[in-house]
């Protein structure tokens, strides 16, 4: 999500939104919300994060960006060492969607 205040940061968002409509939901259809969370959650989880190229991120997959800066970080933080055990973001990331995901229900599903 983008910080307050800072309205250019939306054009990600929305993007990531748009590549989820375009190659998940609109090819698929679902009898209501509890059989899209599955499939959907799939998507989010496994396919885009190591299938789906972005030109913001260099032209690399967000799986292939978060290993590359890990690795700066920890060639940073502990120059000595050769193995980076760098702890992943993605999970705490999804926590949130999911819970803004389940609020938003309440309201737009019908």
């Amino acid at each position: 999500m983008a910080q307050v205040g800072q309205s250019a940061q939306n054009g990600y968002a929305e993007r990531v939104i748009r590549t989820i409509k375009e190659e998940e939901v609109y090819l698929n259809d679902y009898r209501d919300l509890a059989d899209a969370r599955a499939p959907i959650g799939r998507f989010i989880d496994d396919v885009y994060p190591s299938k789906c190229i972005n030109s913001s991120l260099g032209y690399l997959t967000p799986a292939e960006f978060e290993a590359q800066w890990c690795a700066q970080q920890e060639a940073v933080t502990h120059p000595k060492k050769k193995e980076p055990k760098c702890e992943s973001p993605r999970e705490s990331w999804r926590q949130i969607s999911l819970s803004q995901a389940a609020a938003a229900d309440s309201s737009s599903w019908r």
